[in-house]
């Protein structure tokens, strides 16, 4: 397991971040605004043998962010990703 900063730097007035690893709640990770860098932050432990999908809700809005790689999922929708390390 590895402990992961996200960041969201595209503004808005409340940011949380939701994925795989809290079965898409939408309502459980708020993040932190930090004013000195003007960011939204927040740390998740995560797994770090398993790519896990994810997506900011800004405002109420579900949104990617262009700082993370993107995914479409069997579903068609298309979400952040972060890839685990892969062992040899």
């Amino acid at each position: 397991r590895r402990i992961h900063v996200f960041i969201w730097r595209y503004g808005g007035q409340q940011v949380y971040i939701t994925g795989q690893w809290d079965d898409w709640s939408g309502n459980t990770m708020r993040m932190q605004y930090d004013a000195e860098y003007e960011v939204f932050r927040t740390v998740v432990l995560l797994d770090s043998s398993v790519d896990w999908q994810f997506k900011f809700i800004v405002d109420g809005t579900w949104r990617c962010s262009l700082d993370y790689a993107t995914i479409t999922d069997s579903a068609g929708n298309v979400n952040n990703v972060l890839y685990g390390e892969q062992s040899d």
